[in-house]
């Protein structure tokens, strides 16, 4: 059977992809698309920044108050995305801590606050002085201190999550 002349053209576009450095990424992503995206980032950058100084005394404030542990763990998965797209590798490993933590809770969970109150001072200093502890060391700390508190409460962290 002959392949059409739709599925030729498809399976050359395929190879003409492959056959280009970054393949399909590197097809739809231009040197122009490439600045245009980075400059937009760096336009976006002081209200990013500002976001997550906020979210991170959102969170420490709760926290330090012992209140919700949800809203906690959604403003850490926040601020985790965009330390990532800002280059704050600490923070974002810290943050990543702090929501692998309160993922998957048991039945009639209580939080570890002392724990949730000192991934939070972590983050700020994180953020406040990133330069301070690599992203490796932090991501040491915290793998450590949330492991054994998850394993306290019966439970593990999920595969890969630290």
């Amino acid at each position: 059977m002959r392949p059409s002349v739709a599925q030729r053209r498809r399976e050359d576009l395929f190879q003409r992809i492959a056959g280009r450095r970054g393949g399909a990424v590197g097809v739809l992503l231009s040197d122009r698309v490439l600045q245009e995206a980075t400059a937009k980032l760096d336009e976006l950058r002081p209200l990013a920044l500002a976001e997550i100084r906020q979210t991170i005394a959102r969170i420490r404030a709760l926290a330090e108050a012992r209140a919700s542990a949800a809203d906690i763990f959604a403003a850490a998965h926040d601020v985790r995305g965009l330390a990532g797209a800002y280059g704050f590798a600490g923070v974002g490993v810290v943050a990543g801590a702090i929501r692998t933590y309160g993922e998957n809770p048991p039945e009639g969970y209580e939080p570890d606050w002392a724990l949730i109150q000192l991934l939070s001072m972590m983050l700020a200093r994180a953020f406040d002085h990133p330069g301070e502890a690599s992203a490796s060391t932090l991501q040491s700390g915290c793998r450590l201190a949330v492991t054994k508190a998850m394993g306290r409460e019966g439970r593990e962290p999920p595969a890969g999550a630290l």
